[in-house]
């Protein structure tokens, strides 16, 4: 329908290093890939002209007040077999190309994006020796929190049941689907 509509090049976003992926997820993202690359040739030829498919590639990084704060970081390491893999499982495939994020901005910003006091060392250090050096010393984020460790920003109320996070975080380490939010639900507070 994009094809015929006008729409010439598709951009198809994933991330890697979510919580409790596989390397079946991974081999999942080359096959849906390379699906979506025949449709859309097939759709392309009548009106003779292929356009580009941009994947973009982005590492997972766990955020406050969401099911996944919990979660930790990949190890830099796995993100680059799980990368190497994609990049051979579309390797010489037409008209596609493969934007990855860099790792260690990614690995930057799930620090500060769950920093606690430790992070301000951390800024300091990078600010004085550079980013390369501070990540050598600076705060662990490879391994998952405890839920009953406090968080930097437990303090904010954001009107989020810390119980309702974690039964959510519970059913993704499951496979299990959550409900949708519906209006007045208030399952996890904020209604």
């Amino acid at each position: 329908m994009a094809v015929s509509g006008g729409i010439p090049n598709l951009k198809l976003y994933f991330m890697i290093g979510l919580p409790f992926e596989t390397m079946d997820d991974i081999e999942a993202i080359i096959t849906l890939v390379i699906k979506i690359k025949q449709v859309f040739l097939n759709a392309s030829r009548p009106l003779k002209r292929i356009g580009t498919i941009t994947i973009s590639l982005n590492p997972f990084i766990p955020k406050p007040v969401t099911p996944f704060q919990w979660a930790d970081f990949e190890a830099p390491s796995t993100l680059k077999k799980k990368i190497k893999l994609i990049k051979k499982g579309l390797k010489g495939i037409p008209n596609l190309r493969l934007h990855i994020d860099s790792i260690r901005s990614a690995l930057i910003q799930a620090i500060l994006s769950r920093g606690g006091r430790p992070t301000t060392d951390l800024l300091m250090s990078a600010h004085q020796q550079g980013w390369p050096q501070a990540l050598k010393t600076g705060p662990q984020i490879f391994t998952a929190w405890d839920f009953n460790k406090p968080k930097p920003w437990d303090f904010i109320d954001h009107g989020i049941k810390k119980d309702y996070l974690i039964k959510e975080y519970k059913k993704a380490q499951k496979a299990t689907v959550s409900s949708g939010c519906k209006p007045g639900c208030n399952l996890c507070g904020v209604c």
